[in-house]
């Protein structure tokens, strides 16, 4: 596994995105959710937490079981809801905004 994009449709309209790649954590293998996107008019309709779903599967698929993120402070919540745990202050990405680091261990 190197980098994998996932995305969700609805008829022909892509309404989620996900890109996935290998990369360390603290020394292990782990898979790191590098970016991800709802449409808004599908948020809070499960589009994102089959999303995550569909993410962790190809990482167990491929022997990995730890996915971690530098996540938006606005979407913590969601990523808490699903399983993931914040594991850093809040730090700025100077053209991104507010965020914190999570993990979600499949082990």
């Amino acid at each position: 596994m190197g980098t994998v994009h996932l995305a969700a449709k609805h008829g022909q309209t892509v309404v989620a995105c996900a890109t996935v790649l290998v990369n360390q954590w603290e020394g292990r293998r782990a898979c790191q959710l590098r970016g991800m996107a709802v449409d808004p008019a599908f948020q809070r309709r499960g589009v994102g937490g089959r999303l995550l779903a569909e993410i962790e599967r190809v990482a167990v698929q491929n022997g990995v079981g730890l996915i971690w993120a530098n996540a938006r402070a606005p979407a913590a919540d969601f990523y808490r809801k699903h399983g993931w745990e914040t594991v850093s202050e809040q730090f700025e990405i100077p053209t991104a905004g507010p965020h914190f680091k999570m993990v979600r261990k499949l082990e």
